[in-house]
């Protein structure tokens, strides 16, 4: 269980005179994490990186901050590392943030989210929201109705008092094609935004088959689409 409360932190982040506000977490039965020399778990995280990381914040009033940080696929929240406290940056103070570098990877803000810039071109961009959820059951048969039970991106832990976490982590893929954003979840919907390029599609993946959880398959697929002159 975590216990929340909401403090006044300065990282220098400014807006009208008034210090950023963040959503402070204590970790109180999970393993503390820092932001250096962390230790591994084997509780599950919906963290996308193994451990906080030194990355790069673009301020929309154009000042850079180096903090660590990581993502919350579960929350989907940008999280900064202060020793061995996690913050997570609220809605309201969101707003103030433009992009984040983190490990040469790049995240913009989209519906106070930050989703991976995978992929762009003048024409297409390609944008990975990244998601995750943990269900807690003793047992499988009590998995809510719904529940993705085909996920490839399913992992059951166990701990040493035999509970069991269920941990689906899948990504939601964003195509922002000629100023019309798409959401994409299936191999449909890539034809349905490509649909002038449907022979081009086809042959790609009759060539190679792709991935839809590996990003980087799917940003090689988009790039190949993107690259290709349309043909009817």
């Amino acid at each position: 269980m975590h216990l929340f409360q909401n403090v006044y932190i300065d990282f220098g982040f400014q807006n009208n005179g008034m210090k950023l506000k963040m959503h402070l977490f204590f970790c109180l039965s999970l393993s503390v994490f820092l932001a250096s020399g962390q230790k591994k778990s084997n509780v599950p995280s919906c963290f996308l990186f193994e451990e906080f990381v030194e990355g790069m914040i673009l301020l929309k009033d154009g000042q850079r901050k180096k903090m660590y940080v990581n993502y919350n696929k579960s929350t989907e929240e940008l999280l900064v590392a202060s020793g061995p406290i996690i913050m997570g940056i609220n809605n309201t103070e969101n707003e103030l943030l433009d992009t984040a570098y983190i490990n040469d990877r790049k995240f913009i803000r989209l519906d106070n989210k930050f989703l991976e810039l995978t992929y762009h071109s003048k024409a297409t961009a390609l944008l990975v929201q990244y998601k995750c959820k943990i269900i807690y059951s003793s047992s499988l048969k009590y998995l809510p109705v719904g529940f993705r039970r085909d996920s490839p991106q399913m992992t059951i832990y166990k701990t040493k008092d035999s509970d069991q976490f269920i941990v689906d982590e899948y990504n939601i893929y964003w195509i922002k094609k000629d100023d019309i954003l798409h959401e994409v979840t299936t191999q449909y919907d890539f034809r349905k935004i490509f649909i002038d390029q449907k022979k081009q599609l086809r042959k790609y993946l009759n060539k190679q088959e792709v991935d839809f959880n590996d990003t980087r398959q799917v940003a090689a697929l988009v790039r190949y689409l993107d690259e290709e002159p349309e043909r009817n």
